[in-house]
């Protein structure tokens, strides 16, 4: 993905992360009224399933993105003639935003609240949907469960005509 600084030099990380983090969050918000008007219409469409791609495509980069914020490069200092005696470190992401800037703070308390959203999220998220569906997905650890009320998508294919002993 080419960075959004590329395109515009007046951004900065900060304009980034936002950026990053909301429009999957637009995206998904699209996605859940699509699914409701198909399901008020009476049409046949899961959004489950392209929420489910959505995460899945956007978790690493988007996760990355916003723990990056939390890397600071301190090795600046008065390490030089020139230098005015203040210690003084940046962003590692972005040397423009100094970690005493009101643009840092807002950055580190956007990334606290994006962790809770993306990092930890959707994978609070993934298991819970395992754990509701655990009964589907693993019926031996369970007697009572009924194999043909299996959702069809969870259910193995067997075909009678392979017989897998039958290899070479």
């Amino acid at each position: 993905m080419l960075p959004l600084h590329c395109a515009d030099s007046n951004e900065n990380y900060a304009d980034e992360l936002v950026a990053m983090t909301l429009l999957p969050i637009l995206i998904g918000l699209l996605i859940c009224l699509a699914w409701g008007v198909a399901k008020w219409r009476g049409w046949n469409f899961n959004g489950l399933q392209y929420i489910l791609i959505l995460l899945h495509l956007v978790y690493p980069s988007v996760s990355s993105q916003i723990l990056n914020a939390f890397i600071v490069d301190d090795d600046f200092g008065d390490a030089g003639p020139n230098s005015l005696g203040l210690e003084s470190s940046f962003m590692a992401v972005d040397y423009s935003i100094a970690t005493t800037s009101k643009t840092y703070n807002f950055v580190a308390i956007y990334a606290v609240i994006m962790v809770f959203v993306y990092p930890l999220g959707i994978v609070a998220f993934y298991a819970s949907l395992l754990l509701a569906n655990r009964r589907h997905l693993s019926p031996k650890h369970n007697s009572q469960v009924d194999l043909k009320a299996r959702p069809r998508h969870l259910s193995p294919k067997h075909n009678s005509q392979v017989d897998l002993k039958a290899r070479p």
